[in-house]
């Protein structure tokens, strides 16, 4: 099985629909470990395939067993106990799960959760319809400050804690560009101290499909790199020296 390694991108496909050329751009720019989205056609070494919504997999079998079994997780939901979202019950969410596992049997990871209490009590109801145990837990985490963030992974660990822990989508809720490179530095921290497996960055550019609050985009409309662009750009490094402070885990 094929992991995710670093301080990844999530780069989603909207902008690219009419401009595939998008991908290889962005990509260029930030040179992230890995990414990912739910087109599932794409052929990037360090490309991990989605599904958005794991209730797909009835539907879309042939199409889920046709792209190539190279060994690489997939990533399946997205944030289930939101209406907004994939929007799946515990019971239907664990029940696809099972058919993956059956008919699909590649690694997989679950479920996408926002972490937060909504998305606390749809897990705790999730296991109790028995899901088989995925080969990693996905959860997002967007934070108020760096210090928050801190407290959502201590509190997401004491739960997630018997496979790889991987943060599929990551960043401040409205928050001023040096308050955004703070929550990087310390997602950087996570991952140096192993406190995670690894980590995605959201996004490469989402609006205008998002509300006001998202300011996370590391490029403009017109692709100039942003300030939480630069940021990620200096702490998803391989070669990063920059000094920072671990995470204690409690």
């Amino acid at each position: 099985m094929i992991l995710p390694d670093g301080f990844g991108l999530s780069i989603p496909h909207q902008n690219a629909e009419s401009d595939q050329d998008f991908y290889d751009r962005a990509l260029g720019e930030f040179n992230p470990s890995c990414f990912y989205n739910h087109k599932r056609d794409l052929v990037y070494d360090n490309y991990f395939r989605m599904l958005w919504r794991v209730g797909w997999v009835y539907d879309q079998l042939k199409s889920i067993l046709d792209t190539p079994d190279d060994g690489k997780i997939w990533f399946l939901g997205n944030e289930p106990h939101s209406p907004s979202q994939c929007d799946e019950s515990p019971q239907d969410f664990a029940n696809a799960v099972k058919f993956w596992k059956q008919e699909v049997g590649r690694p997989f990871g679950v479920a996408g959760i926002l972490w937060g209490t909504h998305g606390y009590y749809w897990w705790k109801s999730y296991l109790s319809f028995d899901p088989p145990k995925p080969d990693a837990y996905l959860v997002h985490i967007y934070a108020y400050s760096d210090t928050d963030f801190d407290q959502q992974l201590i509190q997401a660990k004491s739960i997630f804690n018997d496979k790889p822990l991987i943060i599929t989508e990551c960043g401040g809720w409205n928050l001023r560009p040096e308050e955004q490179i703070k929550i990087q530095s310390r997602v950087y921290a996570a991952i140096a101290t192993n406190q995670i497996h690894s980590a995605f960055w959201f996004s490469a550019r989402y609006g205008p499909y998002q509300s006001y609050w998202f300011t996370t985009d590391c490029l403009t409309k017109n692709e100039s790199v942003t300030a939480v662009g630069r940021g990620y750009k200096q702490w998803s490094s391989k070669e990063s020296n920059t000094i920072y402070l671990p995470i204690v885990i409690g």
